[in-house]
């Protein structure tokens, strides 16, 4: 239990010196620094080939790891073992994932590295709005593609699992299993989904506090009306996650993926 409450102080910063002179980004989330080297990105020797052995031998593996997946999924239908070929194809989508993950974080590495330098000189000073707007912009440019791909292939997992366990229901048995991956494959698309409605509100929040600041109240507030027409106008654009071909990551993407998902499964159970 100790261990449990250490991590839990670590992980709330029950312990952490708020008024140490050098407080930054860095020492505050040590677990960043952790998380970029194992994704071979090195702040000190940027270029080492170092860098590259771990996201390359896990690059490896996983294309590997899709290979051998395809097979089964070729195995399971020429059997007609659509159980099989359907839990194949779900590993086959999260597996398919990690490479494009790695190769866009390896081909981002100058924008994640000076997203984290702005994102540590905003911590240590005061966070500025048009720094968020850049800091979405990279966020876009590196998760894009595994968003892409999620969007791509989520609505077909969903149907696919939600085949099997109405088969097995109709049989009188629960998979566990499909289940499992079921709730798994509606968070995984989900997070990304509230996250970016979360950051669009946020971004909307931004003018109405500006509106309801009470600017109209005082002459200097009048003075400095034609900077918040700007402010307002600037936040007026929804701050959301995009990438070329796919459309805001935000709740009404989720809901449009589950309504094609539910689609795809009334029409394959029409035709069973």
């Amino acid at each position: 239990m100790s261990y449990l409450r250490r991590l839990k102080g670590f992980i709330e910063k029950d312990y952490f010196d708020f008024e140490r002179p050098d407080i930054n980004l860095y020492n505050f989330h040590p677990q960043l620094r952790i998380l970029l080297i194992v994704n071979g990105i090195f702040f000190n020797n940027r270029n080492s080939r170092i860098r590259l052995i771990w996201p390359g031998g896990s690059i490896l593996l996983c294309m590997l790891a899709v290979c051998l997946e395809s097979m089964f999924i070729y195995h399971g239908l020429t059997t007609k073992d659509y159980s099989f070929a359907t839990e194949c194809f779900c590993c086959f989508v999260l597996l398919g994932t990690m490479p494009v993950v790695s190769l866009s974080v390896l081909k981002n590495k100058d924008n994640i590295l000076d997203l984290i330098e702005n994102m540590n000189e905003n911590f240590i000073y005061i966070r500025r709005l048009e720094s968020k707007y850049r800091a979405v912009e990279a966020v876009s440019s590196i998760y894009g593609p595994p968003l892409a791909y999620q969007v791509m292939f989520t609505s077909i997992a969903i149907c696919l699992i939600a085949i099997q366990i109405t088969q097995k229901l109709e049989n009188g048995i629960l998979d566990i299993r499909f289940t499992m991956l079921g709730v798994a494959a509606c968070l995984q698309m989900w997070i990304p989904c509230y996250l970016g409605t979360l950051l669009r509100n946020k971004a909307f929040g931004v003018g109405e506090a500006c509106w309801n600041s009470g600017w109209h109240q005082t002459p200097l507030g009048r003075m400095i009306r034609q900077d918040i027409i700007i402010v307002l106008l600037r936040a007026q654009q929804p701050v959301t996650i995009k990438f070329p071909g796919l459309q805001s990551i935000q709740l009404e993407t989720f809901s449009s993926i589950m309504t094609t998902s539910y689609s795809y499964f009334n029409m394959l159970r029409q035709y069973s």
